[in-house]
């Protein structure tokens, strides 16, 4: 064998050897044993939904039920219209809404009141079948009256709206008004019993 061959297959042989050194032994297995695959990071489950406020349930709780109402609705200049109507309150969707539905003739309202515990304030939007909406808060019962305050929107345009309760545990007095011509005009008046 000449001199420079044997130099080449003395290089491939200790290439190989250095090949055999650096590679890991193969894993340990013993017959019927499944190998293991290393362990995954579990995340964590996600945190439940916040809880609805306990105020609605509170809240929910002194007005659900149904009511009977008679009253008024004002009709323009100063004249108005005698009305009876039927509301019926609930706790609704999970207990994160008190809904209520009015009907008063051929008017019906839907409302929704909830509460935010962040700002510590109430929301409440209306919906009528006449295509008007209202969206207002409250801070809730002061000196024994709740406040609402918001906006009217309807098919007349957009207008500023105060609502007003008055309740005890059987009986409750509901009151609204609109800034109408730069003055606040009643709209309407119910009283109503449980």
């Amino acid at each position: 064998m000449s001199k420079s061959l044997a130099l080449v297959l003395l290089g491939v042989m200790a290439a190989s050897a250095r090949a055999d050194r650096a590679a890991p032994p193969p894993p340990q297995t013993r017959p019927g044993i499944p190998e293991r695959s290393p362990p995954r990071l579990r995340r964590p489950p996600p945190p439940p939904p916040p809880s609805p406020a306990a105020a609605i349930a509170k809240e929910g709780q002194a007005v659900a039920g149904t009511w009977t109402c008679k009253g008024a609705l004002m009709t323009g200049g100063g004249a108005s219209a005698p009305t009876t109507a039927t509301l019926v309150l609930a706790v609704d969707l999970d207990g994160a809404w008190i809904h209520g539905k009015l009907v008063a003739g051929t008017l019906k309202v839907e409302l929704y009141r909830t509460f935010d515990p962040a700002s510590q304030q109430w929301t409440a939007l209306m919906l009528s079948n006449d295509g008007a909406h209202v969206a207002a808060t409250s801070t809730g019962e002061a000196n024994g009256v709740w406040t609402w305050t918001g906006e009217e929107t309807a098919i007349a345009g957009t207008v500023q709206r105060r609502d007003y309760e008055q309740r005890d545990a059987n009986a409750m007095k509901l009151w609204g008004e609109r800034l109408l011509g730069g003055d606040w005009q009643k709209s309407y008046e119910l009283s109503c019993n449980r």
